[in-house]
């Protein structure tokens, strides 16, 4: 099964490779505590959108607000990168910009199904 190729799963995957680049630096005493909660949080975003792109209509809702739900928990604990200086400012800025974008491609998604 392919993966589908609009710009929601696109730029979740761009945003998953970008933020696992950073990971790999976080220090390895975190690893398996805040680095592996981090990374788990955005490929559980993505398998919500993909388990909703298969799903009917309500369970395609449900699927999609807990996936909006992820993403807030995901903002929530890449401010602690910053926190602990595992990120610059800037790399917090784009990883925002990111997040906040497809909070907005989520939404519209959401919005459709509701229709």
């Amino acid at each position: 099964m392919r993966m589908p190729s609009t710009p929601l799963f696109v730029k979740t995957r761009d945003f998953n490779l970008w933020l696992l680049q950073r990971t790999q630096k976080f220090p390895k005493n975190l690893r398996l505590s805040y680095t592996n909660r981090l990374e788990g949080l955005a490929f559980e975003f993505e398998e919500l959108l993909l388990k909703a792109n298969s799903a009917r209509l309500e369970q395609r809702a449900e699927l999609l607000e807990a996936a909006d739900s992820k993403l807030i928990v995901l903002r929530a604990a890449l401010r602690y990168s910053l926190d602990l200086g595992f990120l610059s400012g800037q790399q917090l800025l784009y990883a925002s910009e990111c997040l906040d974008e497809l909070g907005r491609l989520l939404g519209a998604w959401f919005k459709g199904t509701k229709r």
